[in-house]
């Protein structure tokens, strides 16, 4: 995941650069999908768009594609309907799966922290 940010920014991406931005993921997610959650709740299509959007845009910086993107994908998508109608399960899914990427980021910034250190 890093290594796509890293080459992303031409090998310009910093240790320090980029624990501060898994750091800003790691702070900010939790909110974002509480605000995904409170939009299904309500039954607000348009504050699901907005939050589905942000927070896939976020997981996309750190180069993941993976499932947070394809949940937020599916998001997007049922929102464009004007409707929440089906975004639970998805919706549902967005904290596992904040888990298992918090994990592989945090591995993956210490594997780097300690390797710039050898």
């Amino acid at each position: 995941m890093l290594d796509e940010l890293e080459r992303r920014l031409g090998g310009a991406a910093t240790t320090t650069l980029i624990e501060h931005l898994v750091e800003i993921f790691l702070r900010d997610t939790p909110e974002r999908i509480a605000a995904i959650e409170s939009a299904v709740q309500a039954g607000d299509a348009g504050a699901l768009q907005e939050a589905a959007h942000a927070l896939r845009g976020s997981n996309t910086l750190l180069g993941g594609a993976g499932r947070i993107a394809e949940l937020c994908a599916v998001l997007e998508e049922i929102s464009g309907t004007n409707s929440v109608e089906g975004a639970a399960q998805p919706a549902g899914a967005l904290q596992e799966a904040f888990e298992v990427t918090s994990e592989a980021l945090v591995r993956q910034v210490d594997d780097r922290t300690r390797l710039s250190a050898d």
